[in-house]
């Protein structure tokens, strides 16, 4: 079994390289936007904010001026920002470090 500091790395380690991800794919988005060229599924990018992804989802928004005016994909976004919120409220009770 992990011990908490073992799982709190684990967690640290995830969101660094999944933000990281995300950050990027927005990146390739809206440069394939400017291109005309294939794009990132919203679904996809929207994936990746579940995953634990949107700190980096609203970062690349807001420095590539990408997904801002979008109503439907922004309020998808702010439902995975509120689910995700949730999720690490509860199993920070869960492991007694709140």
């Amino acid at each position: 079994m992990f011990s908490h500091k073992a799982f709190l790395v684990f967690i640290v380690y995830h969101l660094c390289c999944i933000n990281l991800a995300t950050f990027i794919a927005y990146g390739a988005d809206k440069r394939a936007a400017e291109r005309g060229e294939w794009r990132v599924p919203e679904m996809q990018l929207h994936a990746l904010e579940f995953l634990g992804g949107w700190p980096g989802a609203f970062i690349a928004q807001k420095f590539f001026h990408h997904k801002t005016k979008k109503r439907s994909f922004q309020a998808m976004f702010w439902l995975m920002l509120v689910f995700e919120g949730s999720a690490v409220y509860i199993i920070l009770r869960y492991l007694k470090l709140i």
